[in-house]
């Protein structure tokens, strides 16, 4: 039996007016001078807090790659261009001091944020502040060798890793802010004091930059400067009590409002204190919980009263409201009362 041998053309279909070649983008251009980057250039002395460009003093041969691929009808290119560099921005005053790199920007713009948790996609850096234990960096070694690379000891110095410049056009100008003894996510500052007794409750008054301090033994009011960074006077606020929560000052009045008892458990009443001579101007007829006040208060200035609100560990909510020479409960809610309640 012989089967007869058939030739089947399959038709070709072109859309958009035929078949044309695809189109390749062309490579972008990338500049390889560095923008920072002289003989001679002024390396500066730094302390405290600071923010300024850096020095490029080291960098690998930056390689551009380009690679194409179809997908369905397309041809989509990529193309990086990464750069390795060690970064220079200054030398610490004080040898072996501790630094934190809390920002980093490139050309202007942050690429890092350490107080916001914040770090762009695919950004590797290493940060030096140049402690005479401090090692060679590990992606100089891998380039250079171990015997040719140096600790860069003394200096805040940071190394960047295969950081992609194609979006740029060249290497950036970077820039930094260093903290000397800071952390990353905050400042602090310390303060000049009359004494070295603990502060228990803290409350700032941000608008007069007036920090009013309690002081639980001995009973006192302490009231700092926050600008100056200073403590103006202590005052003795006896009260007889042994449980403490809560310390907020009213603009408007005057006057501190804190939450007091002897067990702490459902005796809890609200002190409003004059704060320049700690007295104890009033304290409530009526506790504030029948149980456990938890760290959990509010305060409202009404421009010549005041309400304060608190929460406590059987799921009350409690408010005091207050006057120049007054406080007293004003609301207080069921125990477990198992959502929210108006005040």
């Amino acid at each position: 039996m012989t089967l007869s041998s058939y030739t089947v053309n399959r038709p070709v279909v072109h859309f958009g007016g035929g078949a044309t070649t695809p189109v390749v983008p062309e490579v972008p251009e990338v500049q390889t001078t560095l923008p920072t980057s002289a003989y001679g250039q002024t390396i500066p002395v730094v302390f405290g807090k600071c923010r300024l460009p850096a020095a490029y003093i080291w960098v690998a041969p930056i390689l551009t790659v380009t690679s194409t691929h179809v997908e369905w009808w397309d041809t989509v290119t990529t193309t990086t261009a990464k750069m390795s560099a060690r970064l220079r921005f200054a030398r610490p005053l004080v040898p072996n001091s501790t630094w934190t790199l809390r920002k980093l920007y490139a050309n202007g713009k942050l690429i890092y944020d350490g107080s916001a948790g914040y770090r762009q996609s695919g950004l590797k850096f290493t940060a030096y502040d140049g402690r005479s234990t401090q090692p060679r960096d590990p992606t100089m070694v891998r380039e250079e060798g171990e015997d040719n690379v140096s600790a860069h000891r003394g200096y805040l110095d940071m190394v960047v890793k295969d950081f992609d410049i194609i979006g740029l056009g060249s290497p950036p100008v970077f820039e930094a802010e260093w903290i000397q003894d800071g952390a990353t996510t905050h400042d602090y500052d310390t303060f000049t004091t009359l004494s070295s007794d603990a502060v228990y409750l803290m409350d700032p008054d941000w608008q007069s930059g007036i920090l009013y301090a309690f002081v639980v033994s001995p009973r006192a009011l302490r009231r700092f400067s926050i600008g100056a960074t200073t403590e103006y006077y202590t005052v003795p606020n006896s009260v007889s009590a042994s449980y403490f929560r809560g310390l907020r000052y009213v603009p408007s009045l005057d006057r501190l409002i804190y939450l007091a008892g002897f067990t702490g458990i459902g005796d809890i009443d609200a002190a409003l204190v004059e704060p320049l001579t700690g007295s104890v101007i009033t304290s409530s007829l009526t506790h504030s919980t029948t149980s456990i006040v938890k760290n959990c208060f509010a305060m409202v200035d009404l421009n010549g009263s005041a309400v304060y609100v608190g929460f406590s560990d059987n799921q009350q909510i409690y408010a005091f409201y207050a006057t120049i020479s007054t406080i007293e409960r004003s609301y207080q809610s069921i125990a477990s009362f198992g959502g929210y309640s108006s005040i």
